[in-house]
């Protein structure tokens, strides 16, 4: 039986203002597009799924790459993506990737956070700066959750599922009884190792290929956990 729901923050409860497809699909150089609709998705899927087994690797080998190198990396992915090439190509995709990102709620999160909040505990489980609980706090989340684990002041970030574990052991109640919420690959793997429950909102992204878990529930949006009948 779920007694809780913890949740994931960026591309779950709270959305991009203008997603990152469309972020990199608006850049021009010389009034020329660098990137088709087609070619920004999959530039950003492949920076993501890059990411990930960077940070995985790091995990596994207790090393970690230069924060330099490693951006300069993600970039170099986008670059391969590009229709032009060039030093002005490198400063449009690092400018786009060092841009502020603008985070609004998600489609009807208050009223499903309000009506969950009736039955389970909720938690938050992030792998993100501790700066996300001020974004929190203006789009007036923070009250629904009993638990908020930021990785940046846990120590441990996903897929470790330690951190899920700890947000767990926080509202009183074991991670078989719980229900993991994310967009991300890392989110289901992470659930996977923590024996909970996921359930996965394809935000259009990512492939099926690229999970790493089956999930138990697959959502189109977030406001669709209303109705996962066998909560």
């Amino acid at each position: 039986m779920v007694k809780a729901i913890l949740f994931d923050i960026e591309n779950t409860l709270l959305c991009p203002e203008v997603p990152a497809v469309q972020r990199f699909a608006a850049l021009r150089l010389h009034g020329e597009p660098l990137f088709t609709e087609t070619t920004a998705r999959e530039a950003v899927r492949q920076a993501e799924l890059w990411t990930a087994r960077q940070i995985l690797h790091e995990l596994e080998t207790g090393t970690r790459m230069d924060d330099a190198q490693f951006f300069r990396n993600v970039c170099a992915v986008y670059r391969a993506a590009a229709a032009q090439q060039g030093a002005e190509v490198d400063g449009a995709i690092e400018a786009a990737l060092t841009g502020r990102t603008q985070w609004r709620p998600a489609p009807g999160v208050h009223a499903l956070l309000s009506a969950l909040g009736g039955k389970y505990r909720l938690g938050i489980v992030s792998n993100n700066r501790v700066r996300i609980r001020r974004t929190l706090e203006e789009a007036e989340l923070l009250p629904y959750f009993s638990a908020v684990t930021i990785s940046e002041e846990a120590g441990v970030e996903k897929p470790d599922p330690r951190i899920l574990a700890m947000t767990c052991e926080a509202l009183g109640v074991a991670p078989a009884e719980s229900l993991y919420v994310g967009d991300h690959p890392f989110d289901v793997l992470c659930a996977e190792r923590a024996g909970m429950d996921c359930a996965w909102v394809d935000i259009g992204l990512f492939e099926p290929e690229d999970l790493p878990a089956q999930p138990r529930w697959t959502l189109r949006a977030l406001a669709e956990l209303a109705a996962v009948t066998a909560l």
